[in-house]
């Protein structure tokens, strides 16, 4: 009966110390999942690794006729494939190879959020009959890489097999490719997709699924989603042109060449252009151009600052926040406690032991916190962004800074 009726007398203030307490806890647990979050981002994006200078590789071949002709020579593209290959095996740089284009997808099992034009100004052409398919395609979001680029950004996989990356030939019967995180209710590791290919209609096979959020950079974009992607391996080289391959080989090899060089910080771009040239006199390719991208690390190192800074900001408010919480619960607390003093007094009159009306107010504390846990509880499970670990850390100082209050405040009256 005397939990009932402190209760009723009680009942604004134990759900506004509830409330402060939950809402605190939550903010709490927000903040660990903002840190944790974090350090994964700076890890991923922005590690030391990733200090380095940026340079784009890029042909010349500018005009359609000069394009043309250079593809029409079987002896240019070996010229050119060598040089790709020469740029793959590395020196004092890194070859990121990246290029990004529509992929007509037969029988598509998406819809036009994985149109190739969807979310920039382009239009979204959506579903269409595909002549050379003879079945209803779609343009979807596709971009190939070579291992260098996936491995400097670190790309992870959700499940499935690795890329085979020594296996990689678009001439054999099946290609794997991994799919952006968006395609897990789609498709299956295992299941093959029918995709135009400059014109070459491939098997490619799902071999597993990008983490979410994976990125890159790309075009000046510090972070390039690949959530809604298709990733096409490139081969780790190319191998001779043959006549019935030329066409598909000749946009192939250009496209490869197409990336960006990375290089370390104390490399000059004299030294790295007499790497380049001499990688051109061995091949015979000359017929690129290099440009340097500091955009790169300007966005890179002021990204890395915005993250840090609110988290250090995120951390002073949490601070606040607790010290806030202390001070306000000390004034409800005061309110609830003079309120019972009358109810303690009546039973110390009336013979019952310290011990016994202890036990008693540590019920009333008992009820007050779980009220807080299960308002915290309903909130948490109403969060998308749920993870079990940070959880039970919140909980953890949850347990800590109850018991810290509860010590200090609650067991004030046992004093008086």
């Amino acid at each position: 009966m005397g939990i009932i009726f402190d209760m009723r007398k009680n009942f604004p203030l134990i759900v506004a110390k509830s409330l402060v307490f939950s809402l605190f806890f939550l903010a709490f647990y927000n903040f660990l999942s903002f840190s944790q979050e974090t350090d994964a981002a700076i890890n991923q994006s922005f590690s030391s690794d990733s200090e380095v200078n940026l340079y784009t590789l890029t042909d010349t071949l500018v005009e359609a006729d000069e394009f043309s002709e250079f593809r029409e020579s079987k002896n240019e593209l070996d010229k050119l494939g060598s040089f790709y290959n020469a740029l793959n095996d590395g020196g004092q740089f890194t070859f990121l190879s990246i290029f990004d284009q529509p992929l007509p997808v037969k029988d598509f099992r998406g819809d036009e959020t994985y149109d190739y034009g969807y979310g920039t100004e382009m239009s979204v052409q959506g579903k269409y009959f595909d002549e050379d398919f003879g079945a209803q395609a779609q343009n979807v979001k596709s971009i190939q890489m070579n291992k260098n680029a996936f491995e400097f950004y670190k790309i992870r996989t959700e499940g499935g097999q690795e890329i085979p990356w020594k296996e990689i030939d678009y001439s054999g019967s099946e290609v794997p490719i991994l799919l952006g995180s968006n395609y897990a209710n789609l498709y299956r590791v295992g299941d093959v997709i029918q995709g135009n290919f400059y014109f070459k209609t491939l098997n490619l096979r799902v071999a597993g699924f990008l983490e979410p959020g994976s990125s890159i950079f790309y075009k000046n974009e510090i972070n390039h989603y690949l959530d809604s992607y298709i990733l096409i391996p490139y081969p780790d080289t190319l191998r001779g042109i043959t006549d019935e391959e030329q066409f598909f080989q000749g946009i192939l090899s250009f496209a490869m060449i197409n990336g960006d060089l990375v290089a370390r910080k104390d490399l000059s771009s004299a030294q790295l252009i007499e790497d380049l040239q001499a990688i051109s006199r061995d091949t015979g390719f000359y017929d690129y151009t290099l440009i340097d991208v500091p955009t790169y690390l300007v966005q890179m190192s002021l990204t890395k600052s915005i993250i840090e800074d609110n988290y250090t900001l995120l951390l002073s408010i949490i601070l606040a926040m607790g010290i806030g919480v202390i001070c306000v619960t000390f004034f409800i607390n005061r309110g609830i406690l003079v309120r019972r003093w009358e109810g303690g007094l009546v039973y110390w009159l009336l013979g019952r032991s310290r011990e016994e009306i202890m036990r008693e107010f540590l019920w009333y504390s008992t009820i007050e916190y779980a009220l807080a846990f299960l308002i915290f509880w309903l909130a948490f499970v109403a969060l998308p962004n749920k993870n079990e670990f940070i959880l039970m850390n919140s909980l953890f100082f949850m347990l800590m800074f109850l018991g810290a209050i509860y010590c200090t405040k609650d067991m004030c009256w046992v004093n008086i």
